[in-house]
């Protein structure tokens, strides 16, 4: 004995054709029997998932504001990720910059370096300023810049340093 039961159904000529057209176009029937099945069956899942408690409703409108909340804060954490590398980008190109005027500002101020020891002033007397107030004057650099720059000059060995009558002068010349 067969568990299956027959149902007819009327249908305007039309739509039978429009319905079987269809079977025949898709591989995902086997049949016209078969459609209806299939159909019914989607109409029977769609109502089930329509048919929740209310409380379920609710807590399913909770979840998509939720997840509305999360996207939009996913979305302002890729802001702010596209704004640091921005920032990230332009702080490098600085670095760079400062790099290159670190290295110009350091030749400016050894080109200033005088090539021997003084071991005294010009008229013969004893030394009255420095190396680093002379070049300080001529390049407008602060007394700090220009100290930090004959530091690593002596620290590179471009340069020598020493004490004469209790001023500090440099020079390019090998230490004495």
């Amino acid at each position: 004995m067969s568990d299956r039961s027959q149902i007819n159904i009327r249908i305007d000529s039309e739509k039978k054709k429009e319905w079987e057209k269809h079977v025949g176009e898709s591989e995902e029937y086997r049949s016209l029997t078969h459609f209806i099945e299939k159909a019914a069956a989607k109409e029977r899942s769609g109502r089930q998932v329509q048919s929740n408690s209310p409380a379920v409703d609710r807590e399913i409108d909770e979840l998509k504001d939720e997840m509305a909340d999360i996207h939009t804060l996913v979305k302002g954490l890729q802001s702010d990720i596209d704004d640091l590398r921005q920032l990230s980008e332009r702080a490098i190109e600085q670095s760079q910059d400062t790099r290159e005027t670190d290295t110009e500002r350091y030749q400016t101020v050894l080109s200033h370096v005088p090539p021997e020891k003084k071991t005294s002033s010009s008229t013969g007397g004893q030394v009255s300023r420095s190396t680093t107030d002379i070049i300080r004057e001529k390049t407008g650099y602060t007394q700090s810049a220009v100290d930090y720059y004959l530091e690593y000059g002596v620290e590179e060995e471009d340069i020598s340093k020493d004490t004469v009558d209790g001023v500090t002068v440099y020079w390019k010349g090998d230490a004495e």
